[in-house]
């Protein structure tokens, strides 16, 4: 059922990325450190297990612009931490609301770099972009820097803590 909602969304070489990134591929034990999607009958391209969840990392953005809350609940650990450039620290379920009810609205994500270190079951990405949106209302366009922690649990992958901080 998961796999099939992002399917639909996904375009041609990146399906397998988000079935890897999910881990309904590989429990963590066993999932290799790069996989081969053959795209044509003449070539192949190569992934890793960084570039699933940069992309991932990414895809988030989008299902936060267009309100896909249904697949944005599904990579957000019960614990999460997400922490705004302001301090707003929300949950789980604050961050669920709160884009449900509108009183935050994502209206474009332009990241302009992002890098992953590994470490283990534990992915760090690092990145910058510029964010436009509204709060209460209030329009914002910020140049941000942000830090997001992907950990994972049993064989999915969850954000379980993001920070934000204006760039100057």
């Amino acid at each position: 059922m998961l796999i099939n909602r992002f399917m639909k969304t996904i375009t041609k070489g990146f399906c397998l990325l988000l079935i890897l990134s999910s881990g309904l591929l590989f429990n963590s034990q066993s999932a290799p450190q790069s996989f081969s999607i053959p795209v044509s009958k003449t070539s192949i391209v190569t992934y890793t297990i960084s570039d699933s969840l940069l992309y991932l990392s990414a895809q988030k953005f989008k299902w936060m612009i267009n309100l896909n809350l249904d697949s944005l609940n599904t990579i957000l650990d019960e614990d999460i931490l997400y922490v705004h450039s302001n301090s707003w620290i929300q949950h789980k379920q604050d961050m669920i609301n709160d884009f449900k009810n509108g009183k935050l609205k994502l209206i474009n994500v332009s990241i302009t770099d992002a890098a992953i270190r590994m470490f283990g079951t534990t992915a760090i990405i690092n990145g910058h972009g510029k964010f436009a949106g509204e709060m209460n209302g209030t329009p914002f366009d910020l140049q941000l820097g942000y830090t997001e922690v992907y950990i994972k649990r049993a064989t999915n992958w969850y954000l379980v803590t993001r920070h934000a901080n204006k760039m100057p």
